[in-house]
């Protein structure tokens, strides 16, 4: 029951803050988002995650199998993404954007979030367009069809 009140404390303390910064108290009021089909404003969030949390992308290879900064890594077993079995799993994209990369012995990134290619694209650092190859953070290419 304390960590709730500590949450709900945290809280409400960042609504205050935001409040005194001016934002309008009706943008504050909690709204129902669905998780389980199209909803632009569940876009609109994970896009704002991915600027808060870059450069921090990974890559989904197979099963827990990702590419965090051009090398090997796994998404972590407690990320909500984490694939039950360790091959076949198919994400709807390819990106994803992490909290935190933990080492142990091996290199897992954390509290994972799928990603479109454009959510990736305007939330990376650089851009670049060669051949019809979009590479994002100068290691992730994404083909274009043009």
């Amino acid at each position: 029951m304390s960590t709730m009140r500590c949450i709900w404390e945290a809280k409400r303390q960042l609504m205050e803050i935001l409040f005194n910064f001016g934002f309008p108290e009706e943008c504050l009021v909690p709204k129902a988002i669905s998780n389980s089909q199209d909803d632009s404003r569940l876009d609109a969030a994970i896009t704002l995650l991915a600027f808060a949390l870059a450069p921090n992308v990974a890559i989904h290879t197979d099963g827990r199998k990702v590419i965090v900064d051009g090398k090997s890594a796994l998404l972590h077993k407690h990320s909500v993404n984490c694939p039950f079995g360790s091959k076949g799993v198919i994400f709807p994209h390819q990106c994803f954007t992490f909290s935190e990369k933990v080492r142990t012995k091996a290199v897992t990134a954390r509290q994972t979030t799928n990603l479109t290619a454009a959510q990736l694209v305007l939330s990376s650092k650089s851009v670049t367009v060669s051949n019809g190859i979009v590479t994002v953070d100068e290691w992730i290419p994404i083909a274009v069809g043009i």
